[in-house]
């Protein structure tokens, strides 16, 4: 499949960028819900509003293993084992590119494949005369057509089409839709359709035999006024069909051992200096000092160092009646622990005091100690002796050396979720495939785990060597449970210094949150647990804030296996969300499934504003214990999942992006509505990385999802319509980890599910 996705991506982004693409000028505006001004993306091309011709809006494979649209599951070559081998390398002898797809020699039931160009605002009344352009070594296939638009099919008979012409020479065919017509039919075009796709297959119904291993190649798709206009129509050179994307002045370069070096150490450097940041200034504290620790006592003042209280139970119930304000401040020491919530409360600020480690928040159960296992009659599944109630994310061992791998069951089957496919627990890398639960003989792998949280809610653990509560040295069971939550209202919060660990769900979780900072913080193995119960999405944030927000900052912060997103700012409904003022800065961030998140989905009024997400070191993006997701998306950025919520005067700068499994950008968009991408550091594998996964036309959102693999031609594209400015791209191959060769990390597709 790799082949594939260098052939087609290519003609999508050449032509797709060639076809008009524009680039949007963000600008601050007075009214943030108005469009901003759209400007030719660079001179010279054909514009997709000719008089003569229209270029396709984008291109696609029919592949049903592939999955590169999972919501149109339809789209599938009907017997998708036949697909064995997709080209490897476009032939730059060719004067053009192309895509192709290979079926093998041999006796094939209702073959068929195809390729769909969907047209992007083309009126069929005006252009309803195609034109393409295919090579093919086989005379034992026929040519098909059919149209889609939102009201209607038109699927024409394979026989209305002329068989292929099998001399590996380019042949160029013109098919008038409206003559193909038959009396009964209805139009071609429907008043108020605004997408159609027309798709050209390759295809034999029954028994179909190839003597030889045959391909099809397709070079352009173009939709004309009449047939005179197509016939007369002859991309002239590569500059009119390709533009010849090399006048970028593009930094692409394999990564040496000493650029690598120096990025990596510039990011231990910043990780250290915020794993061993200084306590706050507290000579600007106006009020008083309320301090919590392990070794205090809740009947003290907790006043002093020497009078802490002990719990934060105590805190909770003190803020009213000592009228804890604004002007106080709250202080852990370091070195103390607590599996419990924070309880804060508006305008007021958390941080540390005295030396050591940062005081680290658990929401977990510590497993450790043999009397807390009994044995199953499945050898080497354990059953921790206790109830819990709270769904369990997930299990890390000896902080960090291994991690479980969670069995989710679909109550609806019977059967446990799909898709997290190959993976790695620390130790050992195996398929953790989907089968019928019936109990816990069927928990198969070393450290996979199953907690029956909607039943019994017992957890079984299968451990290898012997019972796990005396095997390791430590053993945290997180919970679906938050270390802090901000409800709406809770304004001015200020988090410094303070360390959150093993939760299930999300870390910190705001709620149309203002003023909130948190700085100096770490997160670390946070997320996995149930959305819901009674569901199989599993989620959790290192900092979330859900809806519209105010001045927001994270900053200085570590932040390392997540399993979903890192930092996040999200909305999906149809109140209005409107950002203004989110600042994320100076972080590190490592294996998260997705380092920084903007989703916002569901009114037009939604927007981004001033967001300013710069000076940030991300790596290993989708490795290590987020990797079982079933979807396999990890990015450094993901945008808006919908064109409702544009950006404006907002940047994406100065940040260094070091190894992801996925992409490193997922966007609908990588121009229009977006903030301005620059100065950045990419280095990813130039063999299982891509660039980006965005729409099909990148300048303005419209198309359907597509890979851009992480290619010097295609990185010279984006370039040339401005999606990067003074960016470098590195690349490196082979791999990074042993259990990569075994298929870990690279799944395929696009998926809903998490």
């Amino acid at each position: 499949m790799k082949g594939f996705l260098k052939s087609f991506v290519l003609v999508l982004v050449a032509v797709l960028l060639l076809a008009g693409c524009t680039q949007a000028t963000v600008t601050p505006s007075e009214n943030p819900t108005e469009e901003p001004a759209q400007t030719p993306a660079y001179e010279g091309y054909l514009p997709q509003d000719s008089e003569e011709y229209k270029l396709f809006g984008g291109m696609q494979l029919w592949y049903s293993g592939f999955g590169v649209r999972s919501s149109y599951s339809d789209m599938s070559i009907r017997n998708s084992t036949t697909v064995t081998e997709m080209t490897e390398e476009l032939d730059q002898s060719e004067e053009y590119p192309f895509l192709r797809f290979q079926v093998p020699a041999g006796t094939h039931e209702d073959l068929y494949v195809g390729v769909d160009a969907g047209v992007l605002e083309v009126d069929l009344a005006e252009y309803s005369v195609v034109k393409l352009a295919y090579r093919s070594n086989s005379t034992q296939t026929v040519l098909g057509t059919s149209v889609e638009s939102n009201s209607y099919t038109h699927q024409f008979a394979a026989e209305s089409d002329a068989a292929l012409v099998g001399d590996e020479e380019w042949q160029e065919v013109v098919i008038d839709l409206n003559a193909m017509l038959t009396g009964d039919e209805d139009a071609l075009y429907a008043e108020g359709d605004d997408i159609i796709k027309v798709l050209f297959n390759v295809f034999g119904t029954g028994e179909v035999t190839l003597e030889e291993d045959t391909y099809f190649d397709i070079q352009y798709i173009s939709f004309f006024p009449d047939v005179e206009t197509a016939e007369g129509f002859e991309p002239s050179s590569q500059e009119t069909y390709l533009k010849e994307y090399t006048g970028a002045d593009v930094v692409y370069e394999e990564v040496t051992d000493e650029i690598l070096d120096e990025y990596m150490s510039a990011a231990d450097q910043k990780k250290e200096e915020i794993i061993n940041s200084p306590n706050m200034d507290l000579s600007e504290v106006t009020g008083r000092c309320f301090y919590i620790s392990n070794n205090g006592d809740d009947n003290n003042d907790g006043l002093s160092p020497e009078t802490p209280w002990k719990t934060l139970q105590k805190l909770s119930d003190s803020y009213a009646p000592l009228g804890i304000n604004y002007t106080d401040i709250v202080l852990f020491e370091r070195g103390s622990v607590w599996r419990e919530g924070i309880p804060v409360m508006a305008n007021m600020r958390y941080s540390a005091y005295g030396e050591g480690e940062k005081p680290r928040f658990y929401r977990s159960i510590d497993g450790t100690g043999a009397e807390n296992w009994e044995e199953t009659d499945t050898e080497n599944v354990w059953k921790y002796k206790y109830p819990i109630e709270s769904d369990i994310g997930n299990i890390v061992f000896n902080e960090g050396e291994c991690w479980g791998i969670k069995l989710v069951l679909d109550t609806t089957t019977g059967w446990t979720q799909e898709g997290a496919g190959m993976v790695t627990n620390g130790v050992d890398v195996f398929n953790s495939e989907p089968r019928e639960y019936t109990g816990p003989d069927c928990i198969v792998n070393n450290l996979e785990y199953f907690h029956d949280v909607n039943g019994t809610q017992e957890l079984y653990l299968r451990c290898d060597w012997g019972n796990p509560g005396e095997y390791f040295d430590s053993l945290e069971m997180s919970k679906g449970q938050e270390h802090v939550i901000l409800e709406s209202g809770t304004i001015f919060v200020t988090f410094d210094n303070l360390s959150f660990m093993y939760s299930g769900a999300c870390s910190i979780a705001t709620f149309g949150a203002t003023g909130t900072t948190v700085q100096n913080c770490t997160f670390e193995w946070i997320g996995g647990s149930l959305q819901s119960h009674d569901g199989t999405t599993r989620y959790g944030n290192g900092f979330q804030n859900w809806g519209s927000c105010l001045n927001l900052t994270v900053k200085d912060c570590y932040m390392n296996q997540i399993y979903d997103s890192a930092i996040t700012t999200q909305f999906g409904g149809d109140n209005v969300s409107q950002v203004d003022g989110f600042i994320v800065t100076g972080n590190v961030i490592d294996r998260a499934n997705t380092s920084v998140e903007f989703f916002n989905t569901g009114n037009p009024e939604n927007f981004y504003k001033n967001v300013r997400v710069e000076d940030n070191y991300m790596r290993w993006a989708g490795f290590h214990f987020g990797h079982q997701r079933p979807a396999k998306n990890a990015n450094f950025y993901s945008g808006s999942k919908g064109a409702d919520a544009p950006f404006y005067d907002s940047t994406f700068q100065n940040n260094v992006g070091i190894y992801c499994s996925r992409y490193a950008i997922a966007s609908m968009s990588l121009i229009k509505d977006m903030p301005v991408f620059s100065n950045n550091v990419y280095i990813l594998s130039s063999e299982r990385s891509n660039f980006s996964r965005s729409s099909g036309n990148i300048a303005d959102a419209s198309g359907d999802l597509y890979l851009i693999p992480y290619q010097e031609r295609y990185i010279k594209a984006i370039v040339t319509a401005g999606a990067e400015q003074d960016t470098k791209f590195y690349y490196y191959t082979g791999y990074l980890f042993p259990e990569e060769e075994q298929g870990v990390y690279y799944g395929i597709g696009f998926s809903n599910r998490n």
